[in-house]
């Protein structure tokens, strides 16, 4: 199933904050849900980059969300990591690399 509608949904949350993390690593960052029509992305964030992001947003220096994790089973799949980048390089997303 392919959709071009995609909605992300970021989740702050003190505990990703620089300092305060516990030692062992976080294993998933959020999760996706695939729907008839769209893409839902609910995402964790270090609660004190909220402001910065919220920024960029506003700004439009954030065009592209890359999600990085499971392949979907149900409809559904974890997201071990992400990003959010100005531009789109098709190069970056070659299967040589994954």
């Amino acid at each position: 199933m392919k959709t071009d509608r995609a909605k992300i949904t970021l989740s702050p949350d003190k505990e990703y904050n620089e300092g305060v993390r516990v030692e062992t690593p976080v294993m998933t960052v959020g999760f996706l849900q695939l729907y008839e029509d769209r893409l839902d992305a609910y995402l964790n964030l270090p609660d004190d980059t909220l402001p910065s992001v919220i920024s960029a947003l506003d700004a439009k220096a954030i065009r592209y969300a890359t999600l990085r994790g499971e392949k979907l089973r149900y409809r559904k799949g974890l997201v071990h990591d992400y990003s959010f980048d100005r531009t789109y390089e098709e190069d970056d997303f070659s299967r040589d690399k994954w």
